[in-house]
């Protein structure tokens, strides 16, 4: 019994070595939005060599785009999370990347301006107290 444990792992574990030399079952891709790491050459200089190997290896391991799928279908179906879209309160999608580009943008932005943001906002909010007005986002607090 021990013996046909250890060589059912030991099989599981070949299967994606398998897979990546003879591609004995189809794989569908997954789209990406880069190219993946193309083969390393034997003109490339040893010390590049390593790296090379690493990232080509980790872009064509044996069903990884069925691990991909897996893992993303796990993560929805189980967690409620994704790591590429967020679910808004009416369940719509959204992209994070959309979200992720624009947030460093406003982060650099209110970092280096905030000082001269501030005082804007300030020297509104004065303008239009003194003509009677209010602003409205103080209706917010």
């Amino acid at each position: 019994m021990r013996l046909w444990f250890i060589t059912a792992i030991f099989g599981l574990m070949l299967l994606p070595i398998i897979q990546m030399t003879i591609h004995f079952a189809p794989e569908y891709t997954v789209n990406e939005n880069r190219a993946l790491a193309p083969i390393p050459n034997s003109k490339i200089a040893l010390d590049k060599f390593p790296k090379a190997a690493d990232l080509w290896f980790g872009d064509h391991f044996g069903f990884r785009s069925l691990l991909i799928s897996a893992k993303a279908q796990i993560d929805w179906s189980i967690f409620g999370t994704s790591d590429r879209v967020i679910v808004g309160r009416s369940g719509q999608l959204f992209y994070k990347s959309l979200e992720n580009d624009s947030i460093p943008s406003y982060e650099s932005l209110l970092s280096k301006k905030s000082d001269i943001i501030i005082h804007n906002i300030d020297t509104l909010t004065t303008t239009l107290k003194r003509q009677e007005l209010k602003p409205s986002w103080l209706f917010l607090r």
